[in-house]
């Protein structure tokens, strides 16, 4: 019965070979779609679950308290891991990891190879289930100046040559001699923790500018391993503790504390967005793809459903034979959903073929390692089961149940009955499809927007022919004020400054204490010399810049209007903030954009350290326009000559703000694809029922015909109400996608206004789409002679 029932389904999806086409590449389509947002969020959920142990693996988080505000980081001070290993005796073992520092790397055959250190201590490989190529777990990071590679950074730097024992050259703020004591297996894309080169911590007590302290200086990530996961709390409670003993006495003078929580390893990844951690992923596009997969997949059924249920009637005769020579409702019932089945069957089949043929860009683009190996598909098998199993009997269920439903003395007659409410379950389905497709088209319009909006928003400042070139070693910091002299007198460069940071990813904070607040205040900080207003263009608002070279400008601040405004100042000239002595305000910038757009403008103060050339870490060059590529050559000719072995390193700060949104960038670029998949999938299905109703209405077709209808009205008899249905659903689709879409805004400080150009773009978008689908066949079958027509079966 099964070989006989499956031979039968063959021939049937055979006749129907233009249906079936249809069928199979729409659902496969929507399949191939479906998982590869999958592998996505399979990826994105599966971060650092593959450390050994990690159920009692957990991550400091430090908490700042002040006046009952909270305020949460991923980093903790360097004494506090080996305090609460001694200390708390439910710890078990402990290990603090650097955040990443950007240096250049040179050996005796490759010079300035620019990536980034981390450093660690020398349980690390003990700790984490990261493989060890070379090397002792126990010794490679035991002393200092040990330094352990990535097997793809130590070929960059050592080629073919065995690495072990060979030295590296650091340069950079800290410069320093490293000798290469292991070698790292490639690191799993699903890790938190990515480093192409890992140093002893150690080696960090002998750099004189590092500060060991509990209320201040170098933080690292700092990770406990538990004795049992059910001691969280108790550990918790005993690392506040330790703040208590070690320094909130000395913070209760300015009514602030600090305390310790845990985060668990695995909750890393997606967990952090208090935290301050720009590696960390965000739980929003996880939801957001999960639901477009959803979606995707729901399209590509509806169109097997609706296209299933349209063809109904060309099989009504067919069941109601069968039920006059015996065949029960269940063997209909059986042998429909076979047919589904066996279509969904070779859709996967088809879908694993896209896959495969699309996973090589897929992988490029979100940087993960997903392959169709035969250990990959043996992971899937259930996976593709279940989707083999929703798909066929979900899109298969209502044909199924409807046909076999017929009885034989109404169907032999012609009739198959209930025409009325198959033509309204048909126009709902196409209603819910198409109300899916408006919504997707609506988000990316809105994330289009949002995207350009941020890279076209005034930023404060100019960053038009506006270079900043970092001073990473001590000794290009040390000649910051002899570098900016030597660039000024440049033919190309109109000004010059030097400052602290440069504006893109955040500046550094500090507490302080304003006048007439008892309450310590944390406001960023930037250091600059005299020439920064002017050169970066940034307008004050009231009051004063600095004074060239004047010493009691020293002591003096400027401050942003978001500053002024957060203490209620209206007049903010002469008003003092205290930190390490008294600072009087002479003057108010306008706010200008030094954090990405996601982010408010801060308070800000800045101040002038024109004796403490230290403080410089980089100089902001505006140069004259044409003259860009020329003057930077002249700039990298100084920069090298007063220190040749360190690189040059520059960033154009008009395009700084785009690689911040690089992310942004995947994302729309991720979800427009998707988006037109889903477009495809509803546009293929409304062919697909508009094919076959014009097939069954070719008769009244060339009767309209003779009787003298036009062309155009042909097609509006076969169009409108389809037509009508894609303009009722981008109704129904928009106060859905707006209040969808206003959820995602809510993570931009600064943000488009979803308006009526949005909706009115979607529906000139899936009105022409439909359009193009619907009028494809309505006009060939407009133009067909009506004796033809006439003489159809």
């Amino acid at each position: 019965m099964f070989w006989t029932n499956l031979i039968l389904a063959f021939r049937i999806l055979k006749k129907q070979i233009g249906h079936t086409i249809i069928n199979i590449l729409g659902l496969s389509i929507g399949m191939a779609s479906t998982l590869l947002i999958l592998f996505f969020v399979w990826n994105e959920l599966s971060f650092d679950n593959f450390h050994k142990g990690k159920e009692k693996m957990f991550r400091g988080v430090e908490v700042f308290n002040n006046a009952g505000q909270k305020m949460t980081f991923s980093g903790m001070y360097g004494p506090v891991g080996p305090a609460a290993l001694a200390e708390i005796p439910e710890i078990e073992s402990m290990v603090r990891y650097s955040y990443p520092m950007e240096v250049d790397f040179s050996t005796a055959d490759v010079k300035f190879l620019h990536g980034e250190i981390h450093y660690a201590d020398a349980e690390f490989f003990e700790f984490f289930s990261f493989e060890l190529l070379r090397g002792n777990p126990n010794k490679v990071l035991l002393n200092p100046n040990s330094i352990v590679l990535s097997e793809e950074f130590a070929g960059k730097l050592f080629q073919d040559e065995d690495p072990i024992g060979k030295t590296i050259q650091i340069s950079g703020s800290r410069a320093y001699t490293y000798v290469v004591t292991g070698i790292v297996a490639p690191l799993p894309p699903n890790s938190s923790l990515e480093f192409q080169a890992l140093a002893s911590l150690n080696s960090l007590k002998s750099f004189p500018d590092i500060t060991w302290a509990w209320d201040g200086g170098i933080t690292f990530q700092t990770f406990f391993r538990l004795i049992d996961a059910s001691h969280k709390e108790i550990v918790e409670t005993k690392l506040t503790g330790l703040f208590d003993k070690y320094i909130n006495e000395k913070l209760s003078q300015a009514e602030v504390s600090l305390g310790g929580e845990l985060q668990n390893i695995e909750d890393m990844h997606l967990g952090s967005e208090n935290l301050n951690d720009s590696g960390a992923g965000d739980k929003g596009i996880i939801y957001f793809f999960s639901l477009v997969a959803v979606f995707i997949l729901l399209i590509a059924i509806i169109n097997f459903t609706n296209l299933s249920t349209a063809i109904a009637m060309k099989r009504s005769r067919e069941v109601g034979l069968k039920k006059v020579v015996g065949a029960g409702r269940a063997h209909l019932i059986r042998q429909f959903l076979g047919e589904s089945l066996l279509i969904s069957f070779v859709a996967i089949v088809v879908s694993l073929l896209i896959i495969e043929l699309t996973l090589p860009l897929f992988n490029r683009f979100l940087q993960s390692g997903f392959s169709l190996s035969f250990e990959s598909l043996l992971r899937m098998f259930p996976l593709l089961i279940v989707l083999w199993l929703i798909v066929g009997v979900g899109a298969g269920s209502y044909p199924a149940f409807y046909l076999s439903m017929f009885q034989p003395q109404t169907v032999i007659k012609g009739s198959a009955g209930g025409i009325k409410s198959r033509y309204y379950f048909r126009n709902g389905l196409v209603l819910v499809q198409f109300v899916i497709t408006s919504g997707l088209i609506i988000s990316t319009l809105v994330i289009a927007s949002q995207l350009k909006y941020m890279r076209s928003k005034d930023l404060g400042y100019n960053p038009e022919n506006l270079v900043t070139v970092h001073l990473n070693s001590p000794k290009l910091q040390d000649d910051a004020l002899s570098l900016k002299q030597e660039i000024l007198n440049l033919a190309g460069v109109s000004k010059v400054s030097a400052s602290s940071d440069f504006p893109g990813y955040d500046f550094t904070s500090n507490g302080y204490f304003p006048e007439g607040e008892k309450q310590l205040k944390i406001y960023k900080l930037l250091e600059v010399d005299a020439d920064y207003l002017s050169t970066m263009e940034i307008g004050i608002n009231k009051g004063r810049n600095f004074f060239n070279g004047s010493i009691p400008d020293e002591d003096k601040y400027i401050v942003n209007q978001s500053l002024a405004n957060s203490l209620g100042w209206n007049d903010a000239i002469g008003k003092v903030i205290r930190r390490d002595g008294e600072h009087k305000i002479i003057g108010v910038i306008n706010d200008f954009h030094f954090a990405p757009l996601h982010e408010k403008v801060a308070p800000l103060i800045i101040t002038i350290k024109a004796n403490n050339k230290l403080n410089y870490n980089c100089l902001t060059i505006r140069m004259h326009k044409g003259a860009e590529i020329t003057t930077l050559k002249e700039v990298e000719n100084i920069i090298s000559a007063s220190d040749p072995s360190e690189r040059f390193d520059y960033t154009l700060l008009d395009r700084q703000f785009n690689s911040i949104y690089q992310t942004e960038q995947k994302f729309i670029s991720l979800f427009s694809v998707f988006t037109i998949l889903a477009i495809l999938i509803a546009a293929l299905g409304l062919f697909g029922l508009v094919a076959f109703i014009v097939q069954q209405r070719t008769k009244e077709i060339g009767i309209r015909k003779v009787l003298g209808a036009s062309n155009l009205s042909v097609v509006n008899t076969l169009s409108k109400n389809y037509l009508v249905l894609v303009i009722i659903s981008t109704f129904i689709s928009f106060p859905l996608g707006w209040m969808l879409m206003n959820e995602w805004l809510q993570g931009f400080a600064f943000r488009v206004h979803i308006g009526f150009r949005i909706f009115a773009e979607t529906l000139v978008i899936t009105f022409l789409i439909s359009a193009i689908a619907i009028l494809f066949q309505t006009l060939a079958a407009s133009r067909a002679k009506p004796v033809e027509s006439l003489k159809y079966e």
